[in-house]
């Protein structure tokens, strides 16, 4: 037997499930409501301090509200430079919930802003968030909702066969030539056909000057002569006249519309100039008797912009196809007034012919469109009844498709499917669907189809996929040295954003495969990515960064000491800076969130320090309906059992290890607080689980306090100290398990052949008011611990009554006398008072067979 003593070189690592003799020294069984600080120490973290409350009519506290309120995501996002937190309904709406389906917060003051949908979509706009929503982004002043149960929706129209004017045709006769036939043939969209055909006169005259007949022996004979050459003189003049008129185009084209309607032609034909249109008409084929110059018809093709008519009816359209092309050369025309005044539809007027779309595609319903005016989020189906019910009438519309057809400019691949993410990139709308991204033209974010389809622009939208991800579907997205990280539940792309996208470089490419990666939205957080993956019971989460080479990225588990710890389905992560820090919300922990702080070198090549712990609050507060950050602080809103009524409160949590200017509650507010008057105050249902105490402002009453119900017990003891210093708020505890030291041989490994008892552990106290420890069997539940210290401090000789000091250092010996294999040790906080554990000593008794 020998004595023997140690001391811990951390206990800031926070918990381990590895065997105990593996673990490193400071990894502990249990950490809860505690920060790993490594300037000050293991310290009780600050209380929350409530933000706001508000009522929520017809949320009832059910099994199936709080199952659903638990399921909820969160987005942040910006708009106007006002930063917001939403809250939302990512699955079908369980039955019997009766959860709002969109909580919004505005994070600079913490409002929780009313949700209004217009009124005559409202049952259609509950029923889509009831149906969950698959994706959910922000661009310019739009918040943009995509449901679970809706695709994306467009209508289709070919203007050259469907359109207004696709039955109206033209013929235009550009010159007219003596001697010939002008022929035309139309059809009607029956399958009858018309004909006309009209023959110009000769160029010359037909008769000829003869005066054989007229007797030489005439008294009058040189004036019968030339009365007869002055009459064919006439004649051939009239005939030139004659002849050169009925050449003129609109003469020709005049007779042919004659011949056509004389035919029995059903529709309207109407002539201006050398054009005639037809308005019940497919197709006409025209001959003008030579090689097709002089005579062209226009009805739904052309061959040639050259045959394109300069009077036309406006907004008509037209084909244009090359002979002999396979359809990689057509492309489509539309006829709009030359002085810009198009007028009605099919005005008869001198026309330029412009690129257009032979198939408009006309976006339907896309996404769900949501604005914040105000202290009002907004939502409704389309721009014109998100503008009725929000009053702002300047509303960006989806883009229609105005080049190309079906071949040339293919729809947008998000149409007619469930759209799974919603971001952007380089001044782009994404809209991503299934494994297929696409990007809006720059800056024009509603539109997503190029203006031209016969060139290409560097602005125009852009549709990628990459090879080899068949079957994955997208779901979120994050950045990383400069590069756009995509996460499906298959595979992970990267999109570089080194240089400026365009329809000519865009590429994405399979960049790892990390399976079920994407459970909660993957987060930046310094240089780093963070997501999760589950697998079977276990939990993980993995760190992304930057490789060895250019655009390489590797990734490693970052919770390997952890087993069942991390528990539940992921739904939320967040990542803050200064300190390092996330925090993780899982559906089945509903009263608190998992929290991992780490310290890099200033090279980020090594992790000096990590730990996990748990920071929860008392059930008696509600359900946690998502977290969210603030100004490096953590926003939670949880739905709460008010004296009235079901609330919805937001309360903010501060991640800082120094000393707190409160007492160490939950969802704190002053005693005379007359903003928050539905939870945490007398008559509360849960008001046994609640306290009141002074905060630092109480001067000498600093944490003197009372349980809530005994309110008026702390004022008698504290008269002349103003009430508005008193906080009220939920009683939570502050706690860690160590675990117990190992003796360790030349090569530092644990020593299990021998017997450690453990006869003191010397636990060093800074800015400590009080301490419990409790003990309990190696394997036994928590409930059969032991109380085996009580310590509040109050200094011989310096205490004064109703005051509560607090030590600045202090050591505190826990006597334990057991084996280290024999026991669990918790040391754990008192009511609302301040607890920082800075190091451990230990003293023991050693027992081994082993030879030196």
């Amino acid at each position: 037997m020998t004595k023997v003593t140690g001391s811990y070189e951390s206990i800031i690592r926070g918990v381990s499930e590895q065997v105990p003799q593996d673990r490193f020294v400071g990894q502990h069984w249990a950490q809860d409501n505690m920060v790993s600080d490594p300037v000050r120490g293991l310290s009780r973290r600050h209380g929350s301090l409530m933000l706001r409350e508000k009522k929520m009519p017809g949320v009832n506290i059910t099994p199936a509200t709080l199952s659903d309120a638990a399921n909820y995501k969160e987005f942040s996002f910006t708009i106007n430079s006002v930063e917001y937190s939403l809250m939302y309904r990512p699955g079908p709406k369980p039955s019997g919930s009766t959860m709002s389906p969109l909580v919004c917060i505005r994070k600079s003051d913490g409002f929780i802003l009313d949700v209004v949908a217009p009124a005559g979509e409202a049952t259609l706009v509950t029923s889509l968030l009831n149906g969950g929503l698959s994706a959910v982004g922000n661009i310019a002043k739009y918040l943009l909702l995509a449901p679970q149960n809706t695709p994306a929706q467009v209508t289709v129209l070919d203007q050259v066969k469907d359109g207004l004017l696709s039955k109206w045709a033209a013929c235009w006769v550009r010159q007219g030539a003596y001697s010939r036939t002008y022929r035309i043939k139309v059809t009607t969209q029956t399958g009858a056909v018309y004909t006309g055909s009209y023959t110009t006169p000769s160029s010359y005259y037909q008769g000829t000057l003869n005066t054989s007949d007229i007797p030489a022996t005439a008294t009058d004979y040189q004036k019968q002569v030339n009365d007869r050459v002055y009459a064919y003189q006439t004649a051939v003049n009239q005939w030139i006249g004659t002849a050169a008129a009925a050449i003129q185009p609109q003469n020709i084209i005049q007779q042919l519309a004659n011949s056509v309607g004389g035919a029995g032609y059903p529709g309207g034909i109407g002539v201006n100039g050398s054009h005639a249109v037809f308005t019940d008409a497919i197709a006409v084929e025209v001959d003008d008797g030579g090689d097709g110059s002089f005579m062209k018809g226009i009805a739904q093709e052309v061959q040639s912009a050259a045959d394109l008519s300069p009077i036309h009816a406006t907004q008509k359209y037209v084909r244009v196809r090359p002979r002999g092309d396979s359809g990689s050369g057509t492309y489509y025309v539309k006829a709009v007034a030359k002085d810009g005044v198009d007028g009605t539809p099919g005005t008869w007027k001198e026309v330029i012919w412009v690129e257009a779309e032979g198939v408009r595609r006309t976006p339907g319903f896309v996404v769900m469109l949501s604005q914040i005016i105000g202290n009002t989020l907004y939502v409704a189906t389309t721009q014109a009844q998100l503008a009725a019910v929000s009053g702002d009438t300047n509303q960006i519309p989806w883009a229609f498709s105005e080049a190309g057809d079906l071949d040339s400019q293919p729809t947008p691949a998000f149409f007619g499917k469930t759209i799974s993410y919603i971001g952007n990139f380089q001044d782009r709308l994404m809209l991503v669907s299934g494994s297929t991204v696409n990007l809006s033209k720059s800056g024009d974010y509603f539109n997503f189809f190029r203006k031209s389809a016969l060139t290409v622009a560097d602005d125009d939208p852009v549709e990628m996929f990459a090879l080899g991800s068949e079957g994955d579907t997208i779901t979120d997205a994050t950045m990383i040295d400069r590069s756009l990280i995509l996460f499906g539940r298959q595979y992970q792309y990267a999109m570089d954003g080194r240089n400026a996208m365009s329809p000519k470089t865009a590429f994405i490419a399979i960049q790892s495969a990390h399976e079920d990666a994407n459970g909660c939205p993957p987060v930046a957080g310094g240089n780093y990515i963070f997501f999760s993956q589950l697998r079977s019971r276990r939990l993980t989460i993995q760190q992304m960064q930057t490789g060895d080479y250019a655009d390489s990225f590797r990734a490693f588990d970052i919770s390997t000491q952890l087993d069942g710890y991390l528990n539940g389905t992921p739904r939320q992560i967040l990542a803050m800076t200064s300190p390092s820090w996330l925090a993780v919300r899982t559906r089945e922990l509903t009263n608190g969130f998992y929290v991992f702080s780490y310290l890099d070198s200033a090279d980020q090549s090594q992790r000096l320090l990590d730990s996990w712990s748990k920071w929860t609050f008392n059930s008696a507060l509600g359900q946690l309906v998502g977290i969210t950050t603030n100004d490096g602080d953590i926003y939670s809103v949880t739905l709460r059992q008010g004296i009235d009524g079901t609330y919805l409160v937001l309360d903010r949590f501060i991640r800082d290890a120094g000393r707190s200017d409160y007492p160490h509650l939950d969802s704190m507010r002053p005693w005379n607080d007359g903003g928050n008057t539905g939870t945490i105050r007398p008559g509360w249902a849960n008001a046994a689980q609640a306290s009141i105490a002074y905060n630092r402002l109480a001067g000498d009453k600093f944490l003197l306090g009372q349980p809530l119900a005994d309110y008026q017990k702390l004022f008698d003891a504290s008269a002349g100290t103003s009430h508005a210093y008193a906080m009220m708020g939920s009683n939570y505890e502050s706690s860690m398990e160590p675990t117990a030291p190992y003796m360790r041989d030349q090569k530092d490994k644990a020593i299990l052949d021998g017997r450690l008892t453990l006869t003191a552990l010397q636990v060093t106290l800074a800015d400590s008011a009080a301490m419990r420890a409790y003990l309990r069997g190696y394997s036994a539940p928590l409930a059969d611990e032991q109380r085996i210290l009580d310590w509040i401090y109050r200094p011989a000789g310096e205490w004064t009554l109703n005051t509560q000091q607090v030590a600045p250092v202090i050591s505190v010996p826990v006597h334990v006398l057991k084996e280290i294999r024999e026991f669990r040790l918790r040391l754990a906080s008192r009511n609302w008072l301040p607890l920082t554990l800075t190091s451990f000593e230990w003293s023991g008794q050693f027992f081994t067979q082993r030879r030196s």
